[in-house]
Formats: C-alpha cells, structure tokens, sequence
C-alpha cells in the first residue's frame, strides 16, 4: 500500500519502529493509516490485517470482505517486487 522502510539488509522495518507513540502526531496521515492496519507490526499489510481493521472500524461482514478485496487486488500489483511482465518472456 504504501513504501515500507527497510533496513540495510532489505528486511521491513517494524511500522512501531517507524512511529513511536511520542512522535505520532508529528507523521503524515497516511502513515498513521497504514499503522494502524498492520496489526501484527511487521511493515507488510496482509488481506486478513485489512479485513480485521475494516472490522474494527465497524463493517459488516460482507461489506469487508467486498471491500478487502478491491483494496487488495488495487494496489497490491504495485506493490510486487517483480511485475507480471516476466510471464510474457521467452
């Protein structure tokens, strides 16, 4: 969804890493955004984080599956590290 930051190695940093409670007024919006879908803290948002998050917010259960699913299936595609494009090579 959004660009992870990673360490030295390439690893995600831990969204909690990036805002600590002290400072979480002071980030953009977005990045509160993604804190607070990535339930299990390790930088990457998985269908079921946004599932239980849309839940938490107060969706039904339909509602958040349609939901999760196009928010999915949106933006996961530019989050790939590979495009689909190697399918087209020879």
């Amino acid at each position: 969804m959004a660009a992870n930051a990673v360490d030295g190695t390439g690893n995600p940093i831990p969204t909690s890493a990036v805002l600590t409670a002290s400072a979480k007024h002071s980030h953009a919006n977005l990045l509160q955004h993604v804190a607070f879908f990535d339930i299990d803290d390790n930088g990457i948002i998985y269908p079921w984080e946004t599932y239980s998050g849309l839940r938490m917010l107060s969706f039904n259960i339909i509602g958040s599956i349609i939901i999760d699913g196009v928010i999915n299936l949106a933006l996961s595609y530019a989050t790939l590290p590979e495009t689909l494009f190697f399918l087209l090579r020879v």
